[in-house]
């Protein structure tokens, strides 16, 4: 598989440009074509609204600024891709955040996506747009972390590697990424299903397409070892399998998918 059309989901806040240029810097290594996607949500009346005319008035205020917003942002996003990428564009989808998500993500080979941190227990049950991409979307999420502020990643990769159907699919997806990179390390669970062969098992596949990856050990604590290890081998992105128990058990109960979505402190590669 290739990454030549990698699409960037942009919001208006303080992590606009370090996205950005780290979505650049991704586009140019990858040889490839930047699509710069913002979603406008639906206005809501305010409870406070009287009245039908009201209620219109207020909603084509909110259209309107909404549109100033998207055209001041448009102006930033022009700022820093003119000039550092031959093949990009600007698209603005409206409407509901994870009905327009999946249309923007349609024809994607990867996805580029801001960490959402959330703190009241009804954010937290709510759907992420991360982990709607990775259920209903076709292609790797790439995941930003809110406060990352390097341009380059990829250059040391970390697999977090257990010989599932979902982090096959991360590792075969992201192979461009795992071919160009400096140094390439493997972190294998352990458990009854998993030992110190599935890493060497993965060592050996990366080899046959040109990739020379090291074993960096066994995981028995998940998500704490995977921070860890990446940290320790001076990694810029981990890769990983997303969801590999069910959906519903990690929302239930958590998991190494949930803990790197809400947590992590470096970009992430997931894969549904």
């Amino acid at each position: 598989m290739s990454i030549k059309s990698i699409v960037v989901i942009v919001r208006d806040d303080k992590a606009l440009e370090p996205m950005l240029k780290a979505a650049v810097a991704l586009t140019r290594r990858l040889e490839g074509h930047l699509t710069v996607g913002h979603i406008v949500p639906p206005a809501h009346m305010p409870a406070g609204a009287i009245g039908r005319a009201a209620a219109m008035e207020y909603v084509t205020e909110a259209d309107e600024t909404a549109d100033v917003k998207a055209d001041r942002l448009h102006s930033r996003v022009k700022a820093v891709c003119e000039g550092h990428l031959s093949s990009w564009q600007w698209r603005v989808e409206h409407g509901d955040e994870l009905e327009a998500a999946n249309r923007l993500v349609e024809m994607a080979d990867l996805v580029i996506i801001e960490q959402r941190v959330q703190g009241v227990i009804e954010d937290l049950m709510s759907t992420d747009v991360v982990e709607h991409l990775l259920a209903h979307g076709d292609c790797p999420v790439l995941m930003l972390p809110i406060d990352w502020q390097g341009e380059h990643i990829g250059e040391k990769i970390l697999v977090a590697w257990k010989p599932t159907r979902e982090a096959k699919r991360a590792v075969h997806d992201a192979m461009p990424l795992l071919a160009r990179a400096q140094d390439v390390f493997v972190l294998a669970a352990s458990g009854r299903r998993t030992d110190a062969a599935a890493g060497s098992d993965l060592a050996g596949y990366l080899a046959h397409h040109g990739v020379r990856a090291q074993i960096a050990g066994e995981s028995d604590d998940g998500d704490g070892d995977i921070t860890a290890t990446a940290r320790n081998h001076g990694c810029d992105l981990v890769i990983m399998g997303a969801f590999q128990r069910s959906s519903l058990t990690e929302l239930v109960f958590g998991g190494a998918t949930k803990f790197m979505i809400r947590h992590s402190k470096l970009p992430v590669l997931l894969r549904h």
